[in-house]
């Protein structure tokens, strides 16, 4: 057995850190001492309030590390018939594959985990790769690399979502990315992640041509403007849980096509982690807080998030 400290929620708003037993990994997983997990904005704050009608925060106390689900460790354990990982290997994870991430020591599956090289890099900054993963999945799924080249594409919402959607997309040869928020400190984080132009939704000419555009705000009135805008196409990297308005007027002519991709795929992860490795996306821009397993400044950073005043933070162990 092994002793972990871990996050558990007993019931909404109540976040405790405590220490819990857990077992080696069986066949064809690995044992992995964590060394950050990242918050993600949208699981931690469903949580802490109380949750939706599936997903995250539908029972108390929820499994333990919850919600934790974007990390990066080393093995320090191997179970049987493991290939290609060993012992020290720096690895990075998803919510696919094991236990929550918001913990000292998992056990996951090999084939959901990438290793990673992070050279002279700050490794803990690797723990919100998932979120890349996810603008990759949504960017590249419906479309190809080649279907971006001399497009102009814009972003909507500069979140940790949008900023990491735009790195990705400085790789594709675009045109022309336009990255857009109402945060002007946001948009300066967009211009050094690749973003050619950036505007304010106050801005956006509502005849203005773009080939694609990526709702990433997450937001109905972020999602109503990307619909106004009728590109040819329309991917949601985003959602809500209200509805949201569309003038099927704006489309007649549009031909618009409408991508909702889902959930990140292990595949698309391990292609991320091979980015990552060339160096060609830059998390430290996105990071902007770093705290312990401490319940007050958990609850914090919880704040924060709620009120927009940081991108992304992790949690070192």
């Amino acid at each position: 057995m092994i002793t972990a400290k871990a996050l558990v929620y007993e019931n909404p708003g109540q976040p405790v850190f405590k220490e819990v037993r857990t077992e080696g990994p069986e066949e064809g997983c690995v044992g992995i001492k964590i060394i950050a997990s990242s918050l993600c904005n949208t699981s931690e704050i469903r949580s802490f309030k109380g949750g939706y009608k599936a997903g995250y925060g539908v029972t108390y106390p929820m499994k333990t590390g919850e919600p934790g689900h974007e990390a990066v460790g080393r093995i320090v354990e191997i179970g049987h018939d493991v290939v290609d990982f060993d012992y020290g290997d720096i690895v990075v994870m998803t919510g696919h594959g094991g236990e929550p991430c918001h913990r000292s020591y998992v056990n996951r599956k090999t084939d959901d985990i990438a290793v990673i090289r992070p050279e002279e890099r700050d490794v803990r900054e690797a723990a919100i790769l998932e979120m890349y993963g996810c603008a990759y999945h949504c960017a590249l799924t419906p479309l190809s690399s080649d279907d971006y080249k001399g497009k102009r594409v814009i972003v909507i919402g500069m979140g940790a979502m949008g900023l990491c959607t735009v790195q990705i997309l400085k790789n594709m040869e675009a045109y022309e990315i336009t990255a857009m928020d109402l945060s002007d400190e946001r948009l300066e984080i967009a211009v050094k992640s690749g973003a050619d132009r950036t505007v304010h939704p106050s801005e956006i000419n509502i005849s203005e041509q773009y080939d694609i555009i990526i709702e990433c705000s997450g937001s109905v009135t972020g999602q109503e403007l990307a619909c106004s805008l009728a590109p040819k196409v329309l991917i949601f990297s985003s959602y809500n849980t209200k509805g949201i308005t569309i003038r099927q007027n704006l489309w007649f002519d549009a031909h618009t096509t409408i991508y909702n991709p889902g959930i990140v795929t292990s595949e698309n992860f391990k292609k991320v982690a091979d980015i990552y490795n060339k160096e060609l996306i830059n998390p430290s821009l996105l990071v902007q807080k770093r705290i312990h397993p401490d319940k007050n400044e958990y609850l914090e950073t919880i704040d924060e998030i709620k009120s927009g005043k940081i991108v992304k933070a992790i949690m070192e162990w």
